[in-house]
């Protein structure tokens, strides 16, 4: 990535890392410092002496619809300065695992509520970061047509809305190509330590101090 596309981090700033299971990680609710062991964790480390604040909010389970709920407490009070978002495969999971189905129409709306609703009260850099599957379980490949709708839907409000975006699937099926893809996860959607570092990796490499 050229050096003129970098997002431009300012020191003492927050940095906001919202999501799912795969942002929480384990993370301590009681303690809202507290990175959990996943992605953002690694960010921190490979930031190490970088004098920012990273804040972990993302919540286990959540789907688009539980980030609009959470908008004011877990976005809006939390006033970072720069917000990653990781957040849509529980839209298509659940659609298999509870028979619980979000359509396209519901996903776009709930994403673009919390992406417009940034822009108007922060206009703060939205770093969106795609959901994923990696090719590790086959009984979740047929996850995949219903994802991609998605996928499409979140690439164009990353258009109207984000100052960048992170090709996570494609990142992770290049990465496969060197390492099994159960060196990356083993369920296909939950990052093993190493698929953790690998999105922590492209995460930093975008950054600029």
């Amino acid at each position: 990535m050229c050096k003129e596309n970098l997002i431009k981090i300012k020191e003492n700033s927050v940095i906001l890392f919202q999501g799912d299971s795969i942002t929480d990680c384990f993370r301590k609710r009681d303690d809202e410092y507290d990175l959990g062991e996943g992605y953002p964790k690694y960010v921190k480390e490979l930031l190490n002496d970088k004098k920012v604040t990273i804040i972990n909010r993302g919540v286990s389970g959540d789907k688009t619809e539980h980030l609009v709920k959470r908008y004011q407490k877990d976005f809006k009070d939390v006033n970072a300065d720069y917000v990653y978002i990781l957040i849509g495969i529980n839209d298509v999971w659940d659609h298999y695992l509870k028979n619980e189905l979000v359509t396209d129409e519901e996903f776009k709306n709930n994403y673009e509520f919390i992406l417009s609703h940034l822009t108007n009260d922060f206009h703060c850099p939205i770093i969106i970061l795609e959901p994923f599957i990696i090719d590790s379980d086959p009984n979740k490949t047929i996850f995949r047509e219903e994802l991609w709708r998605k996928v499409e839907i979140i690439r164009k409000l990353a258009r109207k809305y984000a100052t960048d975006y992170i090709p996570l699937d494609g990142i992770f099926a290049q990465a496969s190509i060197k390492e099994n893809p159960s060196f990356w996860s083993e369920d296909g959607i939950h990052p093993s330590i190493e698929g953790s570092k690998l999105i922590a990796k492209e995460i930093v490499n975008r950054m600029k101090f």
